[in-house]
This record gives structure tokens, C-alpha cells and sequence, in this order.
């Protein structure tokens, strides 16, 4: 949801807090033997089998498609190796396997989303006209960035988009941008 709330509302406030999250995750519930997170932290506390914690399929496979969305707004390495590290966990399991959700983290593992940049002023109408095209195009798991040339360079990641005082929209996939 806080993902969601940041691609939505471009508020840092959204992604720093799913980024504390993802943090509290790997302390408390991250296998770091074999990857992958279990249901619960480790306590002695418990009796019986709930002493013995397990790797949900379904809950690895939404907390490496969490990872992977991580990875793809903030281009920290490490969330896409949690992400990698807890799919190969899943799929090495004797449990059954939700296939359509396996699928969908599949596709969303080999088909990286579209990013957008629109480089202008906020004001100005031909970034808004951008802004709104960007938003009405049908591409399932794009990301949408908008850059004010008057707070520095327009960097996302490693590219920096050039501005020559025109508003100008980049649509780049993890090959190429045009």
C-alpha cells in the first residue's frame, strides 16, 4: 500500500516509510541461510510447533514482488537480490504454489516496468499536457517521474535526462530511452 501511495502521490514520506518496512522485514523475518522470509521472528517463547517457524509461499512470493517494486523506484541493488534470494526460495519448496501469483512475480521479475521522465517547469502547460499523457498511457507497472530543472540536474539512477528550457518526456525501458 505504501508503494502504491508514493507512485500515486509522489510523497517521499510513502516510500521512506515502506523502505523502514522492508528494513524491520529483513531483521526480524529474513532467512538469511536460505532466503526467503518466515511467518514469524524466532522466540523461544512459543510451544510446540509454533516454535518451529515456516516460508508461506504465497506471503514470499508478495514480499519479493515488494522488493522488486523497492528496487525499481529507489535502484538499490540490495532489495533486487532479496527479491531474487526469496523467489529462488519459493520455488525450491514442497509446498504447493499459488501458479497465477507465481506467474505474475515471473513476469513482473523478467519484464521490468516502464520508467517515464518529464523534465519541465510544474507550471508550465506542456508538462502538465506530458504529465497527463504519461498518466492515461496503458502500460501496467510504469513509473511516472516528474523533474523541475530548477532543483538541479534531472537524474533517476544512473541517467540524467537533459533539458534545453523545453518541457520533454523520456520513456525508457531497461535497455533504452527514446
Amino acid at each position: 500500500a505504501l508503494v502504491k501511495a508514493f507512485r500515486t502521490t509522489k510523497d517521499p514520506q510513502f516510500l521512506h516509510d515502506a523502505e523502514a518496512i522492508a528494513q524491520t522485514s529483513l531483521e526480524l523475518l529474513h532467512d538469511r541461510k536460505g532466503g526467503g522470509f518466515f511467518d514469524r521472528p524466532s522466540s523461544s517463547d512459543h510451544f510446540g510447533l509454533l516454535n518451529v517457524p515456516t516460508k508461506p509461499a504465497r506471503e514470499n512470493i508478495q514480499a519479493a514482488r515488494f522488493y522488486l517494486d523497492l528496487f525499481h523506484l529507489t535502484h538499490n541493488d540490495d532489495y533486487r537480490s532479496t527479491a531474487e534470494r526469496t523467489l529462488l526460495s519459493v520455488v525450491g519448496t514442497p509446498q504447493p504454489l499459488p501458479v497465477a501469483l507465481m506467474g505474475l512475480a515471473a513476469d513482473e521479475w523478467f519484464r521490468p516496468p516502464v520508467h517515464i521522465a518529464i523534465v519541465g517547469m510544474p507550471d508550465d502547460g506542456m508538462t502538465q499536457t506530458l504529465v497527463l499523457a504519461g498518466q492515461q498511457l496503458y502500460c501496467p507497472g510504469k513509473i511516472i517521474r516528474s523533474f523541475d530543472p530548477r532543483e538541479g540536474q534531472a537524474k533517476w539512477g544512473d541517467i540524467t535526462f537533459p533539458y534545453d528550457g523545453r518541457s520533454v518526456v523520456f520513456v525508457c525501458t531497461d535497455q533504452i530511452c527514446l
